[in-house]
């Protein structure tokens, strides 16, 4: 078997480009692709890490809702998650009630 060296930058410079052409396709039919992200807390491999994604979604034209929260926030998010999730999984919920919960819990609707 014979070893091939790959250049990893020029392939993800490939991907963004692809990307951006697909993301292009679907602006033109009305759809904006986005990505959003919650930051809990200020870890610098975190941050690092949403700072990447953000600059990634402006190199190919999608959408980016970056939203930081204190490390407190973590409790205050889960226990309306957990609840809902032991409905689910005890069956006595749907999906439907467990989104329709969390998007007013937040006020997302």
């Amino acid at each position: 078997m014979s070893t091939k060296i790959i250049d990893g930058k020029q392939i993800a410079v490939d991907i963004r480009a692809e990307l951006k052409a697909e993301v292009e396709k679907l602006k033109a039919k009305g759809i904006i692709p986005g990505l959003g992200v919650i930051l809990v807390g200020a870890d610098p491999a975190s941050v690092s890490y949403v700072t990447a994604k953000e600059k990634a979604c402006g190199e190919i034209g999608i959408y980016s809702d970056d939203n930081h929260l204190p490390a407190e926030a973590w409790s205050i998010l889960l226990h309306p998650y957990h609840r809902l999730h032991r409905l689910l999984l005890s069956g006595r919920g749907s999906k439907k009630m467990f989104d329709v919960a969390c998007c007013k819990q937040y006020n997302m609707c």
